[in-house]
């Protein structure tokens, strides 16, 4: 489908974008918005944000696709490869809801600059994004859920 009318896409690598996501759902409890993940050749996420958002793609080591670009979108089932399918399908109750240009542009910003981390929690172990500072010890680490009802920090 061509971009520009009901969305723009930004196109990000597949590592960038899954990080970003993650960052995203954990924001927006998991509602992010639209976004389509094709694993094809040069592996890349899509998220479906409004047309004319105003995103600075170069900033962003991104690419927005609007008029004249085109994004294959799976049909609303497709969730699993081959070929493009979606991370986060849309909302059959809010067809209209895209992802939000500002939530996704600072979770590119904080994904670029974080990588994976192990810590545990409780009697386990838990991958999280972490940037620098949380890897330090000089900032807080918030995960996003609580044990026994007390926020985990």
């Amino acid at each position: 489908m061509e971009g520009g009318t009901f969305w723009d896409a930004v196109a990000v690598g597949q590592k960038l974008g899954l990080e970003a996501l993650s960052i995203l759902e954990g924001e927006t409890a998991r509602q992010s918005g639209p976004v389509i993940w094709d694993s094809r050749r040069e592996p890349r996420i899509y998220f479906l944000v409004p047309p004319s958002s105003g995103i600075d793609a170069e900033a962003l080591a991104c690419r927005l696709l609007s008029f004249g670009d085109y994004v294959a979108v799976p049909g609303v089932l497709v969730i699993e490869p081959p070929g493009p399918h979606w991370l986060v399908p849309p909302d059959p109750g809010q067809p209209d809801r895209l992802v939000d240009p500002a939530l996704l542009v600072s979770a590119l910003k904080r994904a670029a600059g974080s990588r994976w981390v192990t810590v545990s929690v409780g009697s386990g172990q838990l991958q999280v994004l972490a940037g620098d500072a949380q890897v330090d010890g000089t900032a807080c680490l918030s995960l996003l859920f609580n044990l026994g009802g007390h926020p985990t920090c």
